[in-house]
């Protein structure tokens, strides 16, 4: 919908621009257009509540992003309703979904906020399941996708993994003195290296060793590249 994707956009822009009283009302005009089309159960649902959440986080409002981001869950999980932010679907996650990654992390992000404010020790702990759960996400992405794939839509959000999910297991650490949360944050700092590591050399090792010319390298670059977005796109389809 060309009004709903309108608004969205330019809340966008206003969050860039730090408008955000502006672009929470755009993002909730959206959202409304969206639940009218579409209803409870959708992506473009679940997208609208994950931006109100950052926008929620950026304005100080944790408990408010929270529910959004479960509202963001909800929407992407066919048979999960809860909306108590503390819960999480029971099942594992059998196709993991991109917009899930976010979901975790934000939510693992906002209990961390909330843990900073009130100092409640259960937040760090709710903190810490949702980055374990992240982690899990993905690492099924990673190895349902090709590696192109997986170069370009998680490289990325794996630096965000090990800030968020190193900062609360090493928070942990330091209040429990439990050797466990110390061995979870060493292994999530191995795991996260090494993926990261292998994002950028995925499908390099032929070139490096090859007397191929440089614009053909470029183009072989681009053409995987465009292949990687459009396996990306028939992905997302069929979610």
């Amino acid at each position: 919908n060309e009004v709903s994707a309108s608004h969205l956009h330019y809340g966008n822009f206003l969050n860039l621009t730090g408008n955000l009283n502006e672009a929470l009302t755009h993002y909730k005009s959206a959202l409304q257009i969206y639940l009218k089309l579409f209803g409870e159960k959708n992506r473009d649902v679940a997208d609208c509540y994950m931006r109100l959440a950052e926008l929620e986080l950026k304005r100080g409002n944790d408990q408010e992003g929270l529910q959004h981001y479960q509202r963001a869950l909800i929407a992407l999980v066919e048979d999960f309703n809860d909306t108590n932010p503390q819960t999480n679907p029971d099942k594992s996650l059998q196709s993991p979904d991109y917009y899930l990654m976010n979901v975790f992390a934000g939510k693992g992000a906002a209990f961390f906020a909330l843990y900073k404010k009130n100092k409640q020790l259960k937040d760090l702990y709710l903190s810490y399941n949702n980055y374990k759960i992240y982690a899990s996400v993905v690492n099924k992405i990673r190895n349902n996708l090709t590696s192109d794939e997986s170069n370009l839509v998680i490289s990325g959000r794996l630096r965000d993994l090990l800030g968020g999910a190193l900062r609360t297991t090493t928070e942990l650490f330091n209040l429990t003195a439990d050797d466990y949360y110390l061995a979870e944050a060493f292994s999530l700092a191995e795991r996260g290296k090494s993926a990261i590591l292998m994002a950028e050399l995925s499908g390099k090792e032929e070139l490096l060793s090859s007397q191929i010319p440089p614009q053909s390298k470029q183009k072989a670059q681009t053409l995987r590249n465009n292949i990687a977005g459009y396996k990306k796109l028939i992905y997302e389809e069929h979610k």
